[in-house]
């Protein structure tokens, strides 16, 4: 795949479940309901989400994270596979994997070609950009340490 500095289906995999579980962590407190009173009722502890219900979105969230890195992984290296080069083939690849894993969830056709194409096209854009926009950083550097 052109490298050491590219990570791996492992690293990606345990990074995206990682995402998805602080992810989930997240919408597990914004969903529960704070202690207290409620349009003067009472609400006790009994009426707060089981531990059982925060696991559900924090193990959810983070296999679909997990998931969608995966087919990225896979798909990146299918690309590289076939095309045997390191450029934006690949990455699209991997972007279209992605996104088919996240179009899949949504069960409907339209929604999963839109997630194909946006995730491809962001990733081919991504790669071909080299992570950042700037395609001259020295000259970069020099435009703006003259406004310093």
């Amino acid at each position: 795949m052109g490298g050491e500095d590219k990570p791996g289906l492992i690293t990606n995999t345990l990074v995206g479940g990682l995402v998805g579980a602080t992810y989930g962590s997240v919408v597990s407190a914004w969903t529960a309901p704070p202690v207290g009173k409620l349009d003067g009722v009472e609400i006790t502890r009994e009426a707060l989400p089981s531990l059982r219900t925060m696991w559900r979105h924090v193990g959810g969230q983070s296999l679909i994270f997990a998931g969608v890195a995966a087919a990225f992984s896979i798909g990146e290296a299918a690309g590289a596979a076939a095309t045997g080069r390191d450029d934006a083939v690949p990455a699209i690849c991997g972007g279209a994997a992605a996104g088919l894993a996240v179009g899949l969830r949504q069960k409907t056709f339209g929604h999963m070609s839109a997630f194909v194409l946006g995730f491809g096209v962001l990733s081919g854009v991504l790669h071909s950009a080299h992570g950042h926009f700037v395609q001259d950083p020295e000259g970069q550097k020099k435009r703006l340490a003259a406004y310093r």
